[in-house]
């Protein structure tokens, strides 16, 4: 309002400025964390499922679309079901994955700790605590 009435501009141009740089800086907080977040569970995959290239496969599904089913994972790694199916299984027990719906059949999935790192609610330093296995 001061810049269409006393003509501010100078004021108003800081204000803008420094809303861009915080925003700048917690994207790069935020690419940082997923950075992180990705080395950490390729290093738990590797350790905990032999390097298992299926298991990679999937965590980088993950970083694409961190909500699936086993169907999804099926289809996306050209799998059968039963492997999608121990792979989720496994993938749930590494607190990589967490269901969501409490059903037999039908079941969906996500990625927790990548989710947690756009929630707002939640202040940006604070860690994503992994799901108790």
């Amino acid at each position: 309002m001061a810049v269409r009435t006393s003509g501010h501009w100078e004021e108003w141009l800081k204000f803008f400025l420094r809303g861009v740089a915080e925003v700048s800086q917690d994207a790069t907080r935020t690419s940082r964390k997923i950075l992180a977040l990705r080395e950490t569970s390729r290093q738990n995959i590797i350790k905990s499922l032999n390097n298992s290239t299926a298991g990679l496969e999937l965590l980088d599904v993950l970083f694409e679309s961190p909500l699936l089913s086993v169907k999804t994972v099926e289809t996306r790694l050209d799998c059968s079901y039963v492997k999608a199916n121990k792979l989720v299984l496994q993938f749930e027990q590494l607190a990589l994955l967490e269901e969501t719906t409490g059903w037999q059949r039908n079941r969906r999935f996500r990625f927790k700790a990548y989710l947690d790192l756009f929630d707002t609610s939640t202040p940006a330093d604070q860690p994503s605590q992994p799901a108790s296995p």
